[in-house]
């Protein structure tokens, strides 16, 4: 199959001119009747300083007092770099220092930090964004029921009793936590004296509220390896406080109940996992809040079906392997396409840390993540793959969206994928992906923020915007996009590394058509910086862009081989030999390597922007013109997700 010919277009103005060959690929040069003052401008030579505009009006490279603009490129609403907002205003890229979430810091490099300890918190202590001291879950109060509030239907429970009247007084108090349930009347408080509780313990069709002295004192023990310690059902409304649950089996597990509050508990060392919610047709929807929950097996907090969690000011850390050496994940929320919706999980003000596999993996279900940290996810245990702070992915036979909204967050030195989705739309927003490292079993990956599609042309492309973020740290690309529709504006995408297995890659962000399905990626970046990458700075392969008002810049060449380095890449698709159009206005490309602009097989429109200082390699000596813009035929491997 011929390949079409490539096509360049630097366009001061909106004017055609004349067609010149460059190698193989035919490159047309669009200027007005100065063009070769007026590309000298936009491409001074590597050791030339790029002339700044006089004070006076019309007084540019065509030295004609017409009243018409300059030849050379004119200025945008805001400086390249910046974002313009509906003000007028100019926004650098980056984090505003008020945009960042409670409990976190600006930083002077456009970034948020987390204000948290120093050191990690020992077992039964917490700490969430904004606290500088690991703490007790919950005080314990005074005298045998702390900080307990007393009504007159408060059923008592002391373990440590001796007598032999129990009838759930505070004098004569029952033994077992499932009497005083049983006797209890609706919404009524069972209180709990410190003690550990070996009991299996059921809530069944009634909404009591369990109340504890307080988790570091007053514990359910689950006895059997299948049951719960605690056992939610069909009791909305139902609350537990104040309390730990820890056991053979699974910590609390609530089933077809609703508006069940989960407060200042302490959930750990229970092998069959932490919290699970499962609706089968009562509907299920749990809030945890100031709670803990360590060193649990298979899943942190589970929820399916079309149950719904809220997560807020808690922590969920150290989840290990079941005994397959399998999951371990923070949290995991699941939908079933059978169900009339999808279930939803609210993550607020929480830190989410040193789980397996994932720190939150949906399976279809939507997702919301706010003022939270994910950091330091490990690899699976069987086989050290993955370990992504979130994953995003489709129920099975799944042809809907599912979706994730992302905010003023931190998710730092995960494994495989900072953040993943695939078919889900998508909204982060304020939000650092930072430090992403290659997965363990095969050195590849390592993608700050990677988006997928893999529907077919006929389905509904899902839409993604990234706004006033930071993408840092990462290995293989920044940002990554396969065929699906995204947004980006003020966003920093900065030291991207090469993948770590064999040194290739390190793209600050790529956009590409999913080769599997066709469907190529569309791309708007909008006033954002791209520094520090290697191999390319922004590559466009088989899919459309429009990059408006962006800095790409220091692009360095891949250690595989000491090649490329390449500011924009705009080339075919190997696999389709699909073309990619970008268009290019308003930007600033500088100091990259090879190539400052590089056109293969495709269509660039470049508009009153600036490619200048583009360097050689150590095995390459060019002219300054060839290494600022170059086309050719070449084609170039794909990056895989």
């Amino acid at each position: 199959m011929a390949q079409a010919p490539t096509s360049l277009w630097l366009v001061p103005r909106a004017i055609r001119g004349d067609t010149a060959r460059m190698g193989s690929a035919r490159l047309r040069l669009a200027f007005g009747a100065t063009s070769v003052a007026t590309l000298l401008v936009m491409v001074p030579a590597c050791d030339e300083d790029l002339a700044a505009p006089g004070p006076v009006a019309d007084a540019g490279v065509d030295a004609t007092p017409d009243g018409e603009p300059d030849a050379g490129p004119q200025p945008g609403p805001c400086p390249a770099g910046q974002l313009e907002l509906d003000d007028g205003a100019c926004q650098p890229a980056g984090i505003p220092p008020e945009a960042c979430g409670d409990g976190f810091v600006p930083t002077d490099d456009g970034a948020c930090d987390p204000v948290l300890p120093d050191e990690n918190c020992s077992l039964g202590t917490m700490a969430i964004p904004g606290e500088t001291e690991c703490r007790p879950v919950a005080p314990c109060g005074t005298g045998t029921w702390g900080d307990i509030p007393i009504e007159p239907t408060t059923q008592h429970v002391d373990g440590a009793y001796g007598g032999s009247n129990s009838n759930g007084s505070a004098t004569d108090p029952w033994t077992t936590i499932q009497e005083a349930v049983d006797a209890a009347d609706p919404g009524a408080i069972v209180a709990v004296a410190a003690g550990s509780y070996v009991e299996d313990l059921w809530i069944l069709a009634k909404p009591v509220r369990l109340w504890g002295k307080c988790p570091a004192e007053a514990e359910v023990v689950g006895s059997d390896s299948v049951l719960p310690a605690i056992y939610i059902y069909e009791a909305s409304g139902a609350e537990v406080r104040d309390l730990a649950a820890t056991g053979a089996g699974m910590g609390i597990f609530i089933s077809d109940s609703q508006d069940v509050r989960i407060d200042r508990v302490w959930i750990h060392d229970a092998p069959a996992g932490g919290l699970g919610l499962l609706d089968v047709g009562e509907g299920c929807s749990v809030r945890l809040s100031r709670s803990l929950i360590e060193w649990v097996g298979d899943d942190g907090a589970h929820l399916t079906w079309v149950a719904e969690l809220t997560v807020q000011d808690s922590v969920v850390r150290d989840t290990q392997p079941d005994s397959s050496q399998h999951w371990g994940r923070g949290l995991t929320a699941m939908s079933d396409l059978a169900a009339p919706q999808r279930s939803q999980l609210w993550v607020r003000r929480s830190l989410i840390e040193r789980n397996h596999q994932d720190g939150i993996r949906s399976f279809g279900a939507n997702v919301t993540v706010q003022d939270t940290v994910i950091r330091d996810t490990l690899p699976a245990a069987s086989g050290q793959g993955e370990g992504s702070g979130i994953l995003m992915g489709p129920a099975v036979d799944d042809d809907g969206l599912s979706s994730l909204t992302l905010l003023r967050s931190v998710i730092a030195g995960n494994h495989s994928c900072g953040v993943c989705t695939t078919n889900a739309n998508g909204t982060v927003e304020a939000t650092v992906v930072r430090g992403t490292k290659a997965r363990a079993s095969d050195e590849q990956g390592g993608f700050g923020l990677g988006l997928i599609s893999d529907r077919p042309s006929e389905s509904t492309r899902p839409q993604v915007t990234v706004t006033s973020s930071v993408i840092e740290q990462s290995h293989s690309a920044g940002l990554a996009v396969a065929g699906l529709d995204v947004i980006v504006a003020a966003l920093i995408v900065r030291d991207t590394e090469a993948e770590v297995a064999g040194g290739h890659l390190g793209r600050g962000v790529a956009a590409e058509l999913n080769a599997i399905t066709g469907e190529p990626a569309t791309l708007e970046i909008y006033g954002s910086v791209i520094e520090r990458s290697h191999e390319a700075g922004l590559a466009l392969i088989g899919s459309t862009a429009v990059i408006d008002g962006t800095v790409v810049r220091d692009t360095q060449p891949q250690p595989a081989n000491d090649l490329f380095g390449r500011g924009v890449v705009v080339q075919l698709a190997a696999e389709t030999l699909a073309r990619s159009d970008a268009t290019i206005v308003h930007s600033l490309i500088e100091g990259n390597h090879e190539a400052g602009l590089y056109v293969g097989g495709s269509d660039a429109w470049v508009q009153d922007s600036v490619i200048f200082d583009s360097k050689p390699h150590h095995a390459q000596r060019r002219d300054s013109l060839w290494r600022t813009l170059h086309a050719d035929r070449s084609q170039r491997q794909p990056l895989r997700l």
